[in-house]
C-alpha cells in the first residue's frame, strides 16, 4: 500500500493535515512525500480544506491576517527554511522602509550634500547591524520558548517552536511600518504565536502563553539590568 492510501485512510478517520504530516514524517517519509500525498487528496476531494503548504510566500502573509489560526492547523514545515526566508525578506523591507526613509531625508542636511551622503552611509550601516541582531534573536527567542515548552510537556520539535515564532513575527513588523497603531501589530503577533504554541506542542492556552511572553520578560529585566550597570559605571561622583 503506498503512501497515499496510508494518507487517505488518516484523513477519512478525522485526522488534521498536520497531524498527518507528524504521523507520516516520524514514519521516514520527505515533506515533499507527504505533501505531495496530501495534494493528490485534495485534488480527489476539492471539498476538502485546501493543503496550504503548497501557498506561496505572499500568499502566507496574507493568511497570517485573514485566517491566522489555519496557518499552523493547516500545514507544518519539515524545517526551518520557508519560515526564515519569509521572516528575512520582510525585515528587511521594514528596515529598508523605516531606515532607508532616514537615511533619504537625511541628503541635504545642515552639513549639505557631504553630510547626507555620511548620513545615509550611516542609516544603512545602522540597518545592517539590527537586520544581523534580528536574525540572531530569531534562534535566541525560539530557543528559549522551546525549552520553556519542553519544560512544560510540550510535544512539538525546536523547529516547530521556530517556525511559529518567525510566522508569528511578521505581522508585528507589517503593522510597525503605519504610525501610532504598531503596538497592535506586536500584541496580534502575541497572540498568533500563543496559537501555534498550543497546535504544535499540543500544550493548554495558559503553558502557551508563558512560553511566549516569559522569554520577552526576561529580554526586558536584561535591558533594564544592563541600563543600570551603564548607568552606575559611567557616572561621575
Amino acid at each position: 500500500m503506498g503512501i497515499e492510501e496510508f494518507v487517505k485512510k488518516a484523513l477519512e478517520k478525522g485526522y488534521s493535515e498536520k497531524e498527518v504530516y507528524d504521523i507520516f514524517s516520524k514514519k521516514g517519509y520527505s515533506e515533499k512525500e507527504i505533501n505531495k500525498a496530501i495534494e493528490n487528496m485534495n485534488e480527489k476531494n476539492p471539498s476538502k480544506e485546501k493543503n496550504y503548504s503548497e501557498v506561496s510566500m505572499l500568499g502566507r502573509v496574507g493568511l497570517l491576517f485573514s485566517n491566522p489560526t489555519s496557518v499552523f492547523k493547516s500545514f507544518k514545515d519539515g524545517g526551518i527554511g520557508k519560515s526564515l526566508i519569509l521572516f528575512l525578506i520582510v525585515s528587511a523591507i521594514y528596515l529598508a522602509a523605516v531606515y532607508g526613509l532616514q537615511a533619504i531625508l537625511s541628503i541635504g542636511g545642515g552639513f549639505g550634500q557631504m553630510y547626507g551622503l555620511m548620513g545615509m552611509g550611516y542609516f544603512f550601516g545602522f540597518a545592517g547591524a539590527i537586520f544581523i541582531l534580528v536574525f540572531v534573536s530569531t534562534f535566541i527567542y525560539s530557543g528559549m520558548s522551546h525549552l520553556i515548552l519542553k519544560l512544560m510537556g510540550g510535544q512539538g520539535r525546536y523547529f516547530d517552536t521556530y517556525n511559529v515564532y518567525t510566522y508569528s513575527a511578521i505581522p508585528a513588523m507589517l503593522i510597525a511600518m503605519l504610525p501610532i497603531i504598531g503596538i497592535i501589530g506586536f500584541v496580534y503577533s502575541i497572540i498568533i504565536m500563543i496559537f501555534g504554541f498550543k497546535e504544535y506542542h499540543n500544550v493548554s492556552t495558559g503553558k502557551a502563553v508563558t512560553a511566549a511572553i516569559l522569554p520577552l520578560l526576561i529580554f526586558i529585566g536584561l535591558f533594564i539590568a544592563l541600563l543600570f550597570y551603564v548607568f552606575f559605571a559611567f557616572r561621575i561622583y
